[in-house]
């Protein structure tokens, strides 16, 4: 997969387990919605998507550990969880700021005895 210049992707209800490493390369990806899914992890080049701005993991597998290394996208601006086993209570709204993101992931980790990235 080259670099491509997709700026939204939606890959939710399709019944993905797992993501390609190779989704690093999408670098303009500013919108990808992942909710409906069964996946239980992120590649651990997710975080090169460093032009995110809108994330939805809603309604997968992910724990508070699969999501803490979103704290390194720093342009994230919305991220929805909902429907997730996270071990903490979550909101049936996304999280609207960076400044929201990084409380919840803090929270995340503390509620799940984790050490943040």
């Amino acid at each position: 997969m080259s670099d491509i210049s997709s700026r939204k992707l939606s890959l939710s209800g399709n019944k993905l387990s797992s993501l390609p490493d190779d989704i690093s390369k999408l670098s303009n990806l500013r919108e990808l919605f992942l909710s409906r899914n069964t996946l239980t992890s992120l590649p651990s080049t997710f975080t090169s998507l460093s032009s995110l701005e809108k994330l939805s993991l809603s309604r997968n597998a992910f724990t508070a550990k699969d999501l803490l290394p979103l704290a390194k996208l720093t342009k994230l601006q919305s991220l929805a969880v909902n429907v997730n086993p996270l071990g903490v209570k979550e909101s049936d709204s996304p999280l609207d700021s960076q400044a929201e993101i990084a409380s919840f992931i803090a929270a995340l980790a503390k509620a799940n005895n984790l050490t943040t990235l």
